[in-house]
């Protein structure tokens, strides 16, 4: 019995057992045999055994290194291990184990048989049809890579119906590549990556610069700032949805698009502008705070990709930004 409970019967001619299993068997770990012989007598299994004199001229047969049989219990290694190279071959025998009913009160007194495995013959036909090549990746290390994993994306069909000749050969196969093999947009999709600049308006975080700005200038509070003097991009929440409702809605091709606004200036040009358009409330100082370890970084998107593909032209700039923002919140 195989591991998934198959069972396969013995054809027993003279001592000799033979078990016929499914063509291309080659591993028989935690199979199991049954023998049950007749009674006062018990089945012991080994690879091999060696010949001694009995009465009258006699031949018995002991087996070497014998284990008793008990169904369903012993393993099938225990008559022998199966031959790999031989299982590639439909006419070799796998295997020639030998299995013993001896006598329980008198060893000498047993019958011996030779258990051969037998694979199946291989199945041949006059046509194929259907025939799936599977490539997978050994690792899954994106989204993409998971998706071919799930779908056919990955499958090689060939399509033969033709009838083979008498070597059962169909001769060559024309196949169709996967187009995950040959084209860059190989799963129908249009992969658009969005590079959003610094966006501000609702919803901004509390601890941004434009709403800590804002909060701490409207309470009469005073800003400590660094230099400000690399270049920055600001573009309203709004409009920033809006480029991003195109792009997914509309027909635009694959690629990176950077989304920002058209106005790029100084940062301190911004925060001088904020400070006016917050009634000049509060104070504010620049140069007072070091900066970051990595330095002054500066935004100055490229928009030309996105002009051209969506007609992009800033339509809020950052005064009316902000003046919607401070009314929002009750501030005119």
């Amino acid at each position: 019995k195989d591991k998934s409970g198959n069972t396969y019967g013995g054809n027993i001619v003279g001592n000799t057992i033979t078990v016929e299993v499914p063509y291309m068997t080659t591993d028989l770990t935690d199979w199991t045999m049954f023998a049950t012989p007749s009674a006062q007598a018990k089945a012991v299994a080994a690879h091999s055994f060696d010949t001694e004199p009995g009465a009258n001229g006699s031949i018995y047969y002991v087996l070497k290194n014998p284990v008793d049989v008990i169904n369903g219990t012993t393993g099938v290694a225990d008559l022998d291990y199966i031959d790999v190279a031989a299982a590639t071959d439909t006419k070799a025998v796998a295997f020639e184990g030998r299995i013993q009913a001896v006598s329980m009160t008198d060893n000498t007194v047993n019958s011996t048989y030779t258990v051969q495995i037998i694979l199946k013959k291989a199945q041949t036909g006059d046509q194929l049809k259907g025939i799936d090549f599977t490539v997978q990746t050994d690792k899954h290390t994106s989204d993409k890579q998971v998706w071919r994993a799930k779908s056919k994306t990955n499958t090689f069909h060939a399509n033969v119906a033709q009838a083979t000749d008498t070597t059962r050969s169909v001769g060559e196969v024309n196949m169709k590549i996967p187009p995950s093999l040959t084209a860059a947009n190989d799963l129908g999709i249009t992969y658009i990556h969005a590079r959003v600049f610094s966006v501000y308006g609702p919803g901004d975080h509390s601890w941004s610069l434009i709403s800590t700005c804002i909060d701490t200038y409207l309470q009469g509070g005073h800003m400590e700032m660094g230099p400000c003097t690399q270049l920055w991009n600001f573009l309203y929440v709004e409009e920033a949805a809006r480029v991003l409702a195109k792009l997914l809605l509309g027909k635009t091709p694959g690629g990176v698009y950077n989304v920002a606004g058209e106005d790029t200036r100084p940062l301190k040009a911004y925060m001088e502008e904020l400070y006016r358009l917050c009634g000049s409330r509060g104070s504010f100082v620049f140069g007072s705070r070091r900066p970051n370890a990595e330095g002054q970084v500066s935004l100055e998107p490229d928009l030309s990709k996105i002009k051209k593909a969506l007609g992009f032209c800033q339509e809020i700039s950052f005064a009316e930004g902000i003046r919607r923002t401070l009314a929002l919140r009750g501030q005119k």
